[in-house]
């Protein structure tokens, strides 16, 4: 194929049989330029000279089916979500590559549905661009920062162009006034596969105490598939609107937003456990657990089904009421702890008495020492562990003989170590010890006491760590960040 490079600019050998190609210079503002009406003209077309005795040509990009040139942008590489749309930037590229080729930038999204993430922000035109070229092929979008009522109308537009196909639907930026609630509602009602809908900001923003109920009534009638929802609120999602959204998949007793504690709102908390009968985890963040909360949950019918056990930032509850909830959650496997736990030695006899079946257990920030760890592993047929920024008193070979002496190193498949003082022939023992284990997380401690790893003294032993993590399908951690350039290791 011959084509002409978009930047920088050259000069294109032309004849009088040859159409004179129009080159632009490729920032992305460009790009979304050539996707309004009237599209610019960038390279309609360009001939290939053919000179004597040359081989014939390939077909230009133009030439090809719609249906080909799509699949061709459907390879194109992914970006992750963070840094913003590649993807889109791939796609835009194929369009002022070839004006015929809009009908393939149209298609190319629906061609890879998985990857189909968009963040609109900026001004009305390119919102309105944006949803006219890959309106139809969005799945999971994301907004903010709207200037403009006219942005919220174009964001309005784009919704309406997914044909109801959306199912993940985010407000992200700190601009809400702009983008009131019967215009989010209206974006909902055009959804109705909508599974995950997240409103951020301050209460009141957007959605205030006083019209919560009203909304979270309306959207649970518009997007009846919803699972994940996380609307600006006073208290928790299961005191203030959980219970209208009955497939939910957390229990979620999270009270990050709110200004003070004040009591628990148990009648709620009791109609969101009755209703939510399809949820699977609960979680508790910002909120001090009692012994009323408890009894709730255990006697509640979704109890049975249960299976994650979530204490995060600054959750409280006492070692016994988390025994009670490890007793009385049948199904639990995975239990994440409070942070800066120190249940002692005989906590952990109870739990792994309480509740054998543990398989994913989240010790992070907590308290714990050689004894608690060897009771845990000897206890339990743990598939993930995380014993992350824990105290300095589990440290060494007596930590990592706790673990590959017991029947847990037969199961364990994943481990997070970051920030603790084990020396590579330490954790090269313990990935020998453990023949399934093929993730391992581990940073050196930020203490200038600790020996930074040496690559002339520890190198054979980070060969072999990485050699068997990539044997068993996982990926090389690095151990050498401080010399030289941050160059990760080949393979990972």
């Amino acid at each position: 194929m011959s084509y002409v490079p978009l930047a920088p600019k050259k000069r294109v050998e032309s004849s009088a049989a040859t159409p004179r190609a129009t080159i632009i210079d490729w920032p992305l503002q460009n790009g979304l330029r050539a996707l309004c009406d009237p599209p610019i003209p960038v390279l309609a077309s360009v001939t290939p000279v053919t000179r004597p005795g040359s081989q014939p040509q390939m077909p230009k990009l133009d030439e090809l089916p719609v249906e080909i040139a799509a699949l061709v942008a459907s390879f194109l590489e992914p970006q992750p979500c963070y840094a913003g749309p590649l993807l889109l930037r791939h796609l835009l590229a194929l369009r002022c590559a070839s004006r015929s080729c809009k009908d393939a930038v149209r298609r190319a999204p629906q061609c890879r549905e998985k990857d189909n993430h968009y963040y609109l922000g900026g001004s009305s035109e390119s919102i309105a661009a944006m949803g006219r070229v890959f309106g139809g092929g969005c799945r999971s979008l994301a907004f903010g920062g709207l200037k403009s009522e006219e942005c919220v109308s174009a964001l309005q537009s784009f919704v309406t162009r997914t044909k109801g196909q959306l199912r993940y639907l985010n407000y992200v930026g700190p601009v809400a006034h702009l983008c009131p609630m019967s215009a989010l509602l209206e974006m909902c009602r055009a959804s109705p596969l909508l599974t995950d809908l997240r409103v951020h900001g301050s209460p009141g923003s957007i959605i205030s105490a006083a019209n919560l109920d009203d909304f979270a009534s309306a959207v649970s009638i518009a997007c009846p598939l919803l699972e994940t929802v996380w609307l600006q609120r006073p208290r928790s999602p299961a005191e203030d609107y959980l219970w209208r959204f009955p497939r939910a998949k957390s229990i979620d007793l999270s009270r990050y937003l709110s200004d003070s504690g004040g009591p628990i709102c148990y009648d709620n908390v009791e109609l969101t456990l009755r209703s939510c009968v399809n949820a699977v985890e609960i979680e508790f963040a910002e909120i001090t657990v009692t012994s009323q909360l408890v009894d709730l949950i255990v006697a509640a019918p979704v109890a049975s089904r249960l299976k994650s056990l979530n204490f995060s930032d600054d959750a409280m509850c006492s070692p016994e009421l988390i025994l009670r909830l490890a007793g009385g959650l049948e199904a639990l496997s995975d239990l994440q702890f409070p942070y800066y736990f120190d249940g002692g030695s005989q906590f952990f006899r109870s739990l792994v008495l309480a509740r054998p079946g543990i398989v994913n257990l989240n010790l992070a920030f907590c308290c714990i020492d050689h004894e608690g760890l060897k009771i845990i592993c000897e206890g339990l047929r743990l598939e993930h562990l995380d014993l992350s920024y824990n105290e300095i008193r589990l440290a060494g070979s007596l930590a990592i003989e706790a673990i590959v002496e017991s029947p847990c190193a037969q199961t364990l498949r994943s481990i997070d170590i970051c920030y603790l003082p084990f020396a590579p022939e330490e954790l090269l023992q313990l990935v020998r010890g453990c023949p399934k284990l093929a993730t391992l997380e581990w940073e050196a401690p930020k203490d200038l006491d600790f020996p930074h790893c040496s690559p002339i003294q520890d190198g054979p032993a980070v060969d072999a760590i990485n050699a068997l993590l990539k044997s068993r399908g996982g990926e090389a951690i690095a151990f050498f960040d401080e010399y030289g350039p941050k160059v990760r290791p080949p393979g990972h």
